[in-house]
């Protein structure tokens, strides 16, 4: 935003941006008490899980009908399972009568012949050197942390999650300033969904996590008003404004600074 402004659609915050204020409340419910088991981890990845299927369920020139509630109905009705039974039966049919396939599945075999393999082989080795340059920084930036003795839960949520922040944030400032505004906007809220939902799921599937009690409120407290913040920006004007983007950035400095000072 601090770069350029980044329009999106109505359609797009109605959705995407109250399930990412959701998927942020719930998360901060269940890590709240400072322990993060596996119960509360599957239920963060059955909401990723749902949300997914939820967006393949939309339909083209109709996203507006695909709202938050509509969401909600999905998830606590089980309606993915709905979802998953039809793909598989789908699968099963393609495999019996490749003819009788749906347009959207002979569209998609013949993009792939044209070359959209090409193009998904050179994201992945776009993403896989990005990943490979985070990782280095993320190792130097944990040993710097260490010699200066700074706590596991300042580095974690502060260099670290910057680390891994990084590819995240230079998609998202290249299609600002390409003029991509929904491009951006979606890879921020969907990012926020996936890093709740699945990373978190995910690693608290494996092994739960916990933290000190003290540093809770201000990293769950900066990260709910952060959600709120940018949706109620975006509403106003249904596009981050430059001068909003940096208040975004001047804020993520303030909670930066009070990482270090209250909690190193």
């Amino acid at each position: 935003g601090a770069v350029a402004a980044v329009a999106t659609r109505r359609e797009m915050i109605d959705r995407d941006g109250l399930i990412m204020l959701f998927a942020t409340a719930l998360f901060c419910l269940f890590a709240w008490d400072g322990y993060f088991g596996r119960l509360e981890a599957a239920a963060m990845l059955l909401v990723y899980s749902a949300y997914s299927l939820f967006l393949f369920t939309a339909k083209a020139g109709l996203e507006g009908e695909y709202g938050f509630k509509r969401f909600l109905n999905y998830l606590f009705r089980f309606r993915y399972l709905l979802t998953i039974r039809d793909g598989i039966l789908a699968g099963i049919r393609m495999r019996e009568d490749p003819g009788a396939a749906p347009v959207e599945a002979r569209k998609l075999r013949r993009a792939f012949r044209e070359g959209v393999v090409k193009d998904l082989l050179v994201m992945a080795a776009a993403g896989a050197a990005i990943a490979f340059g985070a990782d280095l920084f993320i190792a130097a930036a944990v040993h710097f942390a260490v010699l200066l003795k700074i706590p596991p839960v300042v580095v974690g949520a502060s260099i670290v999650s910057l680390g891994t922040t990084l590819p995240e944030m230079s998609v998202t400032v290249t299609a600002a300033r390409r003029g991509f505004g929904h491009i951006a906007m979606g890879n921020v809220l969907g990012s926020c969904i996936a890093n709740i939902g699945l990373i978190a799921g995910a690693a608290g599937t494996i092994r739960p996590l916990g933290v000190d009690r003290p540093g809770l409120p201000l990293l769950l407290g900066s990260l709910l008003f952060a959600s709120l913040l940018l949706l109620a920006m975006i509403r106003s004007a249904w596009r981050i404004r430059r001068w909003e983007g940096g208040l975004m950035l001047a804020l993520y400095g303030l909670y930066v600074a009070m990482l270090f000072f209250r909690l190193a």
